[in-house]
């Protein structure tokens, strides 16, 4: 590092987040007796257990269903106001994250026009702004969920404290339970795919992220679960990880040829439906040459991109973090001809701490023009609450290229790094 030593990168300058999906303007949204003709089925089943005495439990041998904990997604057109205080009002229920989400407008959720001659009519082709609330209820927590529905629909005044509630049946776009299209994204399916045809026959090493409970029983009951499912599926543990302070929980496993066809499918085999399982995806690993010839005539190029920052926290919050950072690089691969390498986790599991990492590679390397610039976007979002200062990170950028290619010293050159004298002052 005595020849490389690092660069200061330019200061960052001020601008403006891209608007994301939450819409812009309020949605419209169905009437309370619609919400009950599109909802009252889901609530019925629920509310059909608790009225004839059954075993709730009963509930989870219907993977397609809602149960207790099982994984809860609320998707909500628009946002809620103090829907984390909300949560914390019902026992047995946790909120384990939520993030921005768009859907299809419809006849019920459309953004309204604001176009002259079309003020207030809704738009069927813009999609509708929202978000997505992730929770994990108990029995009871289930139990006061048909309850509240209930008196929503009755058209009884909330209680203090609940009226975020009744704010989510009124804007609730669907209700379901985190199933296989969710614990397996299109990234895992292309690493399966991927693997299958390089390798067919061979054991698929994967990364298991599970879910994180505050209770030490749910938890016991959570891995329970998941080991009768990986064992079912003929998978082995190779390493895992607990780390509870910040809700981790993961295990490293390789599972035999037979078991990847049904998961590329997203067919309802047991590792697909576990609800103790969050992600299913590719091993973490970073490819080396080992080929002389390939060595001598240098690896692709890439950039890497590390982030790190410092975010207030709150403990009363599943994310913990109240300050989430997102890096958005403009134009890598019409720049220098680099994407996102694939072999790494997805980037919904990236940054979910306060350290956001990334590798950019490619074979389809072209010239970078003169006086050109590597532009990369810094944004701040809350997450964990109200953020009352500003968010201190620092960003690292690692250029990689071939030998011979004078990169380091024209990048420092460019940069302006004029050597001090010894004894100098700053």
């Amino acid at each position: 590092m005595a020849e490389f030593p690092l660069l200061p990168i330019p200061a960052p300058e001020p601008d403006q987040r891209p608007p994301g999906p939450r819409g812009g303007s309020k949605p419209l949204l169905p009437s309370r007796a619609r919400q009950g003709a599109r909802l009252q089925p889901v609530f019925r089943r629920l509310r059909s257990v608790f009225d004839e005495g059954r075993d709730p439990l009963t509930l989870v041998d219907d993977p397609a269903g809602i149960a207790p904990e099982r994984a809860l997604v609320l998707e909500v057109a628009g946002t809620i106001d103090e829907f984390h205080d909300a949560v914390g009002r019902i026992p047995g229920l946790e909120l384990i994250g939520d993030e921005e989400a768009e859907f299809e407008a419809d006849s019920d959720f459309a953004v309204p026009d604001t176009r002259e001659g079309r003020r207030g009519e809704p738009r069927f082709g813009k999609p509708v702004g929202g978000r997505l609330y992730l929770t994990i209820p108990d029995v009871r927590a289930l139990r006061e969920l048909v309850s509240l529905w209930d008196r929503y629909q009755a058209g009884e005044q909330a209680e203090r404290g609940f009226g975020p509630w009744y704010d989510v049946f009124r804007q609730l776009y669907r209700l379901r339970p985190w199933g296989p299209a969710d614990r397996i994204p299109e990234d895992t399916i292309s690493y399966l795919k991927e693997h299958l045809a390089d390798r067919a026959g061979s054991r698929v090493r994967v990364e298991i992220e599970l879910w994180s409970h505050r209770n030490d029983t749910r938890q016991a009951r959570s891995g329970d679960r998941f080991d009768q499912a990986l064992r079912s599926a003929g998978g082995e543990i190779i390493s895992q990880s607990s780390i509870p302070d910040v809700a981790y929980e993961a295990v490293l496993a390789d599972l035999p040829a037979e078991a990847i066809p049904p998961l590329i499918q997203r067919q309802e085999v047991s590792l697909a439906i576990c609800d103790s399982i969050m992600f299913i995806r590719p091993q973490s690993t970073a490819l080396f040459p080992t080929d002389v010839n390939a060595l001598e005539a240098g690896p692709p190029p890439a950039i890497v991109l590390t982030l790190a920052w410092f975010s207030p926290v709150n403990v009363r919050h599943r994310s913990y973090r109240r300050a989430k950072l997102e890096i958005n690089p403009d134009r890598l691969g019409q720049s220098i001809g680099v994407k996102r390498a694939s072999l790494q986790p997805s980037d919904k599991s990236v940054p979910r701490g306060s350290l956001f990492h990334v590798r950019y590679d490619g074979a389809s390397a072209v010239p970078f023009i003169d006086d050109g610039h590597l532009q990369f976007r810094v944004y701040c979002r809350e997450q964990g609450g109200p953020l009352d200062r500003s968010i201190r990170y620092g960003l690292a950028v690692t250029i990689e290229a071939g030998e011979g290619i004078p990169v380091y010293q024209e990048v420092r050159q460019r940069l302006g790094i004029q050597p001090r004298v010894a004894g100098e002052t700053p």
